[in-house]
């Protein structure tokens, strides 16, 4: 979020926080950091993670994320619509939006 105000601050200056608010951005980060390693699984998570990508190739086929979205595998979750609607949205959006002024960069 603060690189995003940042950026505000000197491309769309009229969608940009007020200065005192800014100021207080970097501040708020270390403040964030003890709220996530209140997570459940703070240690186990990144664990199988790296469990996982130790296993081999074998282990990697198995995970249906990691295929291509035209693969005729995956074809019965429609991903090629979906990216199609996804893509057709996104470009109407930008559409109304051309003046580079009054985009709202944290949001976007």
């Amino acid at each position: 979020m603060f690189a995003g105000e940042t950026l505000n601050r000197y491309v769309s200056p009229s969608q940009a926080l007020p200065g005192r608010v800014w100021r207080h951005l970097p501040l708020r980060a270390p403040l964030e950091r003890p709220h996530g390693l209140h997570h459940p699984y703070l240690w186990k998570y990144p664990l199988h993670l790296t469990k996982l990508a130790g296993g081999g190739a074998e282990d990697w086929r198995m995970v249906r994320s990691y295929l291509s979205i035209f693969d005729p595998r995956v074809r019965h979750l429609f991903y090629v619509p979906y990216f199609a609607i996804v893509a057709l949205v996104f470009l109407l959006l930008l559409w109304r939006r051309v003046n580079l002024k009054r985009i709202d960069w944290p949001c976007s």
